[in-house]
């Protein structure tokens, strides 16, 4: 074989071997929402703002979603949200627990920031479900509060034939339930995702890449602050109206989360 022939085998062998390499891995779960009224509220309640917490371990997060609403009188009705999953929730309207109803529920359609999933999600169908509770709101401010756990899903990064991939963990969190309320002036989401990290030295920052965490809408968030505080790495953040359809966050290796 020529030496020009033998190059032409080899970029042609090249070429196969690159188009046979695997799809990157990807392990979907089912996202979550912000609660949102059965019936339309009209003008009698008004949702004041939204608080989030996600404290998250290797495969899940605890979350706590807190809302401050106004009623103009003293009213009741009917609150809805996702869950990832038909798991125990608990569900506080003031200081009454309230009684939950879970039920299958189809998942939001996809946005264009998600279609990597499709594949998979062709493959797995996820099952999410609908808690739906009464409310009953004296007049003045009324705390809502929901806590249930959320299931990370898995990304591949960077695999190869001669390299191993990286996992970035992710979570979403469906926001456009809010919209279905009228806002107070100076509405806003005020969330805050905390993942374990011991602080790292200079050695792991100089041979090796931390964890950290990151959040988005459609858009890179805006006042984000990333803060060690002892064992935890703690992401805060703050979304004014006009709030995104979605919040999108990932945990991983810091050179694969978006930056604060």
């Amino acid at each position: 074989m020529t030496a020009a022939a033998l190059a032409v085998a080899l970029a042609l062998a090249g070429t196969g071997a690159r188009a046979n390499i695997r799809a990157p891995i990807v392990e979907p779960q089912p996202p979550s929402s912000a609660a949102r009224p059965v019936a339309a509220p009209g003008a009698q309640l008004i949702v004041m703002g939204e608080s989030l917490s996600f404290r998250c371990d290797e495969t899940s997060c605890d979350v706590e979603a807190r809302y401050r609403i106004r009623a103009k009188e003293a009213v009741n009705t009917e609150l809805a949200f996702v869950l990832p999953q038909a798991s125990p929730l608990a569900v506080h309207v003031g200081t009454q627990v309230a009684t939950v109803d879970v039920s299958g529920a189809p998942e939001p359609a996809p946005e264009d920031e998600v279609q990597f999933e499709s594949a998979a999600l062709g493959k797995r169908k996820l099952a999410t479900a609908q808690a739906r509770f009464p409310a009953a709101f004296a007049a003045g401010e009324n705390i809502v509060s929901v806590s249930y756990k959320q299931p990370l899903g898995r990304r591949e990064y960077g695999h190869g034939y001669f390299s191993r991939g990286r996992f970035v963990d992710y979570f979403r969190y469906e926001l456009w339930p809010l919209a279905e309320w009228k806002h107070a002036p100076g509405f806003r989401v005020e969330g805050e995702v905390v993942i374990q990290r011991p602080r790292p030295s200079w050695w792991r920052r100089l041979f090796s890449t931390p964890r950290s965490v990151g959040c988005r809408g459609a858009e890179p968030l805006t006042r984000v602050t990333l803060e060690q505080r002892g064992p935890e790495l703690h992401l805060v953040f703050q979304i004014p109206d006009p709030i995104p359809r979605r919040l999108w966050c990932e945990i991983g290796d810091d050179d694969l989360v978006p930056e604060p």
